[in-house]
């Protein structure tokens, strides 16, 4: 009986992730929710980010490499979508990461724009699989994926805030090492962008 609840349980726990991932998902395609603007530290979230996951990083022996360009990079953004893309990014290192390696946070300033790169030794992917890799319900390994809880929504998301905020979002790979992604966004908004969006 134990065993057949537990059951239950995680696949209720499942489909409610995926009922609320949706819900976010059809919310800011529909801009129900238009971005809150405030001017904050990413360098100063990332760590706290990393810190939140610290345990899923022990449990894989991985070591974190950190690099920042400066102290701080502060930006004129939503604080709570900016978060959400640093923390879809650093799960997924974590999660597709090999046991032991290393995983790379960076930031910095490129002129006008705020560049983040998440890094991670793993299986990677293919140039086939990279083409995809930002569609929504898209798993390059669906059984393992499966078996990790994803529904393969969580980089189609990212792609949407980020270009929300006027950005882009991309990955680089070699099969068998190196992954990387890198958001880069506006460390200031333009001017009536907001008023464009609400037009």
């Amino acid at each position: 009986r134990d065993k057949y609840l537990q059951i239950v349980w995680d696949e209720t726990k499942r489909l409610n992730k995926l009922i609320t991932t949706l819900l976010d998902l059809s919310h800011i395609e529909s801009g129900k929710t238009p971005l809150t603007r405030t001017r904050f530290d990413v360098n100063e979230m990332i760590c706290r980010v990393l810190v939140r996951q610290e345990t899923r990083i022990n449990e894989k022996n991985l070591n974190v490499d950190i690099d920042f360009q400066n102290e701080t990079c502060f930006v004129d953004a939503d604080a709570d979508r900016i978060e959400q893309v640093i923390v879809n990014l650093v799960d997924n290192a974590i999660k597709y990461g090999a046991a032991e390696q290393s995983i790379t946070v960076e930031c910095a300033q490129q002129g006008k724009q705020a560049v983040l790169r998440v890094s991670n030794f793993g299986p990677g992917m293919t140039a086939e699989e990279i083409e995809h890799i930002f569609e929504p319900f898209y798993r390059t390994d669906k059984e393992r994926s499966r078996e990790m809880g994803s529904a393969g929504l969580g980089l189609s998301i990212c792609m949407k805030i980020v270009r929300e905020h006027g950005g882009t979002l991309s990955a680089q790979s070699v099969p068998g090492g190196e992954t990387t992604f890198t958001a880069i966004f506006p460390l200031l908004r333009k001017e009536g962008a907001d008023d464009e969006a609400e037009a």
